[in-house]
């Protein structure tokens, strides 16, 4: 996004509507504005979801459950169906990911693959919604999106479209319905990358900073912000934690959303890791200081056996990556022999490893990988081996 890019979504945001243009029932273009809805339209938006929905029920239409529950039955929509469509997803994101650093031919190679997949996830997603587009929850999903509608369509003067919700419905077929319903469904919202970058920009940061002195933005109560306005909202307290933080990464940092996400991976790990060094806490584990001193540790993370046992996520990001990548080497040995002792898995010539478990013959230093700490002649000597 360009600076006048930026300017111009920032003006939108903040005024929080959309300008369209939709022939009416004469095939007179007219412009149109869609605007969030407010909190009382949110709830009758709802309302007219869940009486819709009641009301299809009642007629005999199946929900999306039992429908599906008959098809499984059949054969004609399985589990499997579903694991496609999220194999696609992941698979898509994947080769995406891998395609954004790839260049020339390779990358043309990647976009025909990818072109190939999303053909196939949405083939694979419109045969889903045709079969189930005949349940209770469609019945109800298509008189919310009316109801989007009949709250969210004003004038050029600011005025509402409509004011009566029995006769909108008498209107529901016409075509200037039909037109804002289509024009409706192309809005979007700002992606979390642009989102993301015009949070961290200076044409939006010195009206944050302003804002936030003078305890107004978007001239409205926050409970009334649009998503847009939340999400620019949330990004902007984001950024904020980063500018501020006493170990802010530089702008080539902060610019780059990936690494950015990593270093905020790297600040959890430091925090806990400091936890567990100050307190010896993982997650509601307590740990002794004679304990945390070792330079392996096993914790039980079965809450079956421990009640109290943190999640092997949380135990895991304890690690650093240096110990993360010497576990994946042992588990690939592990793999290759099928069963090993550990005098063989980590035997006396692999120092890395004797200095990792805390080896009766692994006298700790500058250079150690453990958890404790010495200078060059320090004589701590952990037990080998230890297990807890």
């Amino acid at each position: 996004m360009s600076p006048e890019d930026i300017e111009l979504a920032i003006n939108k945001i903040a005024w929080g509507g959309t300008f369209i243009e939709v022939e009416d029932s004469s095939e007179r273009k007219i412009p149109l504005v869609i605007k969030p809805l407010s909190i009382r339209e949110r709830n009758f938006v709802e309302f007219i979801y869940e009486r819709a929905l009641k009301e299809a029920l009642d007629a005999g239409l199946m929900s999306k459950m039992e429908l599906y529950g008959q098809f499984k039955k059949k054969g004609i929509w399985t589990p499997k169906d579903d694991e496609v469509i999220q194999e696609s997803k992941k698979q898509i994101e994947k080769i995406e990911d891998i395609s954004n650093c790839a260049t020339g031919k390779e990358k043309k190679r990647f976009e025909k693959q990818i072109a190939l997949l999303i053909k196939k996830y949405n083939e694979v997603c419109r045969k889903k919604a045709d079969l189930f587009s005949i349940s209770a929850e469609t019945f109800a999903t298509e008189k919310r999106t009316l109801a989007l509608i009949f709250c969210s369509t004003y004038n050029e003067q600011d005025i509402k479209i409509w004011s009566d919700w029995s006769q909108f419905l008498e209107q529901a077929g016409d075509s200037l319905i039909m037109n804002i319903l289509n024009e409706y469904r192309l809005v979007q919202s700002f992606t979390n990358a642009e989102m993301r970058k015009i949070a961290r920009s200076n044409s939006w940061r010195f009206r944050w900073s302003g804002a936030k002195s003078i305890g107004n933005l978007f001239d409205k109560s926050i409970i009334e912000f649009s998503l847009d306005q939340q999400n620019l909202l949330y990004w902007s307290q984001v950024y904020d934690s980063v500018y501020e933080s006493m170990d802010r990464p530089p702008d080539s940092i902060i610019d780059d959303d990936v690494a950015l996400d990593k270093w905020f991976e790297d600040q959890s790990k430091k925090r806990k890791q400091k936890s567990l060094e100050r307190d010896g806490d993982i997650g509601k584990v307590k740990l002794s200081s004679k304990m945390r001193g070792h330079g392996e540790i096993f914790v039980v993370t079965n809450p079956d056996i421990n009640p109290n046992a943190p999640s092997i996520q949380e135990v895991d990001e304890l690690n650093t990556e240096f110990i993360r990548k010497f576990k994946e080497q042992e588990h690939e040995t592990i793999k290759k022999h099928g069963s090993l002792k550990e005098a063989e898995l980590r035997n006396r010539s692999n120092k890395i490893a004797r200095k990792i478990i805390g080896s009766n013959d692994a006298v700790l230093g500058k250079s150690s990988f453990g958890q404790a700490k010495g200078g060059k002649n320090a004589g701590t000597i952990l037990p080998g081996g230890s297990i807890s």
